[in-house]
């Protein structure tokens, strides 16, 4: 097992330096991905705020508002309120 890492180390010794660049090219855009992925995690986390508050307004608005309901005209149109926009299920 040691001849063999010996024998890797050596290998990697003796890279061209246009592979050795090549390497940390790859190396730098992996950890931009990464930084990436977590800003990601973070807009989605924000994002799902934002949901939920917009559900909340949804079920205040459910509760207050004077219905004007309206069907468009297509076939299995769902029942909206005009005023507030609730669908009815």
């Amino acid at each position: 097992m040691k001849d063999m890492d010996d024998k890797i180390a050596l290998e990697k010794s003796e890279l061209s330096d246009e592979v050795k660049e090549r390497i940390t090219e790859k190396d730098a855009l992996l950890m931009k991905l990464k930084s990436f992925e977590a800003e990601i995690a973070t807009l989605n986390q924000e994002k799902m705020k934002v949901w939920k508050e917009v559900r909340e307004a949804y079920h205040v608005l459910k509760a207050i508002c004077p219905h004007e309901w309206k069907r468009e005209p297509y076939p299995y149109a769902p029942l909206y309120c005009s005023i507030c926009g609730y669908e009815k299920p």
